[in-house]
């Protein structure tokens, strides 16, 4: 759940002005978030809500024409980054930076951008899109990125969405989703969601109990250039016979009746129906199911569950008769086997 602001004390830069400039998306963020620093006067304040949300932290955010945006969005902003950094921090780069800076601005034609430690924001995509306070997960995902070594464009974007959809706060209210499998037409090089589902995908099949596809790329790339032998090192496997497999990972119709799981706790998100019967990682993925997210569950009469937290029925394991919204902790994101009797 995301904790709200209360007494967040942030620099808030005053008097923005941000031009729109030619080029590509990151150069015109680039020479926008310039812009926007030079000559501006940088004060404490203080932003007030319901609960705090950044006691203690040791992350800085500053702030560049917050008031172009409603105050309940950059409060969820503001929290969102105190939420997720820490674990965006973790997971790619200890040694991302300290201080973060978001600028908005009226003028960009892209909702949002990040170069270095900075990221702009569009405040006519904010107050048009005011649920989607998650932008803030992806883009803060490359400014982790920023230091460590070059890799692929669709890796960067792919990892973004990745991150959010591990991360965000807000997606299931948004309507924001990545694919839940391969998809027609499709292609890794897309990058996004479905570079973000093909990474997931990579993490049930080749990567259980061990770091995640993109912790582990990353990782390399602190180190070293960018190599498609990377592939292989992580999954025995080259790129494109991985994405082949995945590709024709074989698919399974869904049931009409039987146990109702739900990939967001208290019965939201989608929602897939499974008949009596086994389900290992390989037929819950041929559902569309992915690994570790069965977050809420409801039970038929007549109908029971048992699942487990690792593959092959193996793991702790918890009998279910009932409905359950939230999932108890040990089985948060830990669900990869269930048998339906």
């Amino acid at each position: 759940m995301l904790k709200q602001c209360a007494r967040v004390k942030i620099l808030v830069w005053l008097a923005v002005c941000i031009t729109a400039c030619g080029g590509d998306g990151r150069t015109n963020a680039n020479k926008q978030l310039a812009a926007s620093s030079a000559g501006e006067k940088v004060i404490d304040i203080t932003v007030k809500a319901d609960q705090e949300c950044a006691r203690d932290s040791s992350y800085t955010l500053m702030i560049t024409g917050g008031d172009r945006v409603p105050a309940p969005v950059l409060e969820q902003m503001v929290c969102t980054f105190f939420e997720v950094y820490p674990h965006v921090v973790k997971l790619l780069n200890p040694q991302a930076p300290n201080t973060v800076q978001f600028s908005f601005s009226p003028t960009i034609d892209y909702p949002a951008g990040a170069i270095n430690n900075q990221i702009v924001f569009s405040s006519t995509w904010m107050n048009r899109n005011p649920l989607d306070t998650d932008i803030v997960v992806h883009e803060l995902t490359h400014v982790v990125q920023a230091d460590l070594g070059k890799v692929p464009g669709w890796v960067v974007e792919g990892t973004a969405d990745y991150v959010r959809d591990l991360y965000g706060l807000r997606n299931i209210e948004n309507g924001w989703s990545i694919p839940n499998r391969y998809e027609q037409n499709q292609h890794y090089t897309d990058g996004y969601g479905t570079a973000a589902a093909f990474f997931k995908w990579i993490d049930a099949v080749y990567r259980q109990n061990v770091p995640s596809t993109v912790e582990t790329i990353y990782a390399f790339a602190a180190d070293a250039l960018y190599d498609e032998q990377v592939w292989v090192t992580i999954t025995g496997k080259q790129l494109d016979t991985l994405w082949h497999e995945y590709k024709n990972y074989p698919v399974t119709p869904p049931f009409e009746s039987g146990i109702s799981v739900f990939l967001s706790a208290d019965y939201k998100g989608r929602e897939i129906k499974l008949g009596r019967g086994n389900y290992d990682l390989a037929e819950l993925l041929s559902l569309a199911i992915p690994d570790n997210e069965i977050a809420s569950i409801k039970v038929p009469e007549g109908y029971k569950i048992k699942i487990y937290s690792d593959v092959n029925f193996a793991g702790e394991m918890l009998d279910i008769s009932a409905d359950v919204s939230k999932m108890p902790e040990n089985f948060v994101r830990k669900i990869s086997s269930v048998v339906v009797e």
